[in-house]
């Protein structure tokens, strides 16, 4: 093999590790960019889901006084979701949903 078989032989698998290469980088950037969505849309549904709670909790106590506080109501409700299996108890409040949100919304 002569040298502009061998220097031909080079480009090729340089042009062909590149291109490669940047398909690789652009399905990862894909893949980022519907990670990055999806946390924010969970941010956003944590943030929403714990005003929920709280209406929840202030319209059970209006309907049932001896049910207590609305903190206790809600105490008793995320422990009741801890006992079930496949849940965690809800700790996240909506100022820390919104920080996540505001975090990935930089990026």
């Amino acid at each position: 093999m002569n040298s502009e078989m061998i220097t031909g032989l080079f480009t090729v698998a340089g042009a062909i590790v590149g291109g490669l290469a940047t398909i690789a980088a652009a399905r990862t950037e894909r893949k980022w960019a519907r990670a990055k969505s999806e946390i924010l849309a969970l941010a956003a549904q944590v943030a929403a889901y714990h005003k929920l709670e709280e209406l929840y909790k202030i319209e059970l106590t209006k309907l049932d006084p001896t049910r207590g506080k609305p903190k206790t109501v809600m105490e008793q409700m995320r422990g009741q979701v801890q006992d079930i299996q496949g849940f965690v108890r809800p700790t996240m409040t909506a100022a820390q949903a919104r920080e996540v949100t505001s975090r990935w919304e930089l990026q």
